[in-house]
């Protein structure tokens, strides 16, 4: 197993998106170690941040997947299961994930972390969209889209992920951390948003995103039936 490069340390919390773009380094003292660095070949379509966070699952036992969708499909969450993922490597992983983007080329690519034992998943994330961008890199600001509420400082990848959980009867939540609460996971929750029109979801989270400027906000999807997550996703950083 080599030595980590210097300064090169894992993210705690699932950094999903980010409103400002990659997050190039991972918050100090987490203390979780890799078998790997992300490695510098065979991932060129994979941002540094999914990189780290693919290694961060390896290390903690749980199996790499990924799912795709055509725009139609996306829009239905109606994801296509792509080949297992037998590996357990960071670098053959990053290998396989690199090569599932190339193959589903204007497609949304999602990449799912799964606990082999309890059969379920861990982690879900858009990590490509037919753009072709990342999802890191498809967190820049942009400009609403056509019909989107006016004024929305979240970007059309957001607004979309917002609209596909609403239309599956989930309900939207957030919550917040400042840096040192960050690191230690210990997320505050926001005020509950009881709106289930994307508009007034949308204008919530924009008002939740101004109050607490300067801080992590994380967007949740919410199975009221279960009383479970079903989505965790961070839409600001400090």
């Amino acid at each position: 197993m080599g030595i980590e490069p210097k300064g090169r340390r894992r993210v705690l919390e699932k950094v999903i998106q980010t409103p400002q773009g990659q997050v190039s380094s991972s918050p100090a003292g987490t203390g979780v170690v890799a078998d790997t660095a992300p490695a510098a070949g065979g991932s060129a379509g994979l941002d540094l941040e999914v990189q780290e966070e693919v290694h961060r699952l390896l290390a903690q036992g749980y199996r790499i997947g990924y799912e795709y969708a055509d725009e139609r499909r996306f829009k239905t969450s109606s994801w296509q299961s792509g080949p297992a993922i037998r590996a357990t490597r960071g670098p053959e992983v990053l290998a396989k994930l690199t090569a599932a983007l190339a193959e589903h080329q204007g497609e949304y690519v999602r990449l799912l972390g799964i606990d082999p034992k309890g059969k379920r998943r861990v982690y879900e994330r858009i990590i490509q969209t037919p753009s072709g961008k990342s999802a890191a890199a498809a967190a820049a600001p942009a400009s609403a889209p056509k019909g989107s509420p006016s004024g929305t400082r979240l970007n059309a990848e957001v607004v979309a992920q917002v609209q596909q959980l609403l239309s599956q009867g989930y309900r939207i939540g957030t919550e917040h951390a400042d840096k040192r609460r960050f690191r230690t996971s210990s997320w505050q929750s926001c005020s509950p948003i009881e709106a289930t029109q994307v508009p007034q979801v949308v204008a919530a989270l924009e008002a939740c995103l101004e109050e607490h400027r300067g801080e992590y906000v994380r967007l949740l999807g919410i199975d009221p039936k279960a009383k479970r997550r079903v989505l965790e996703q961070i839409i600001q950083t400090p």
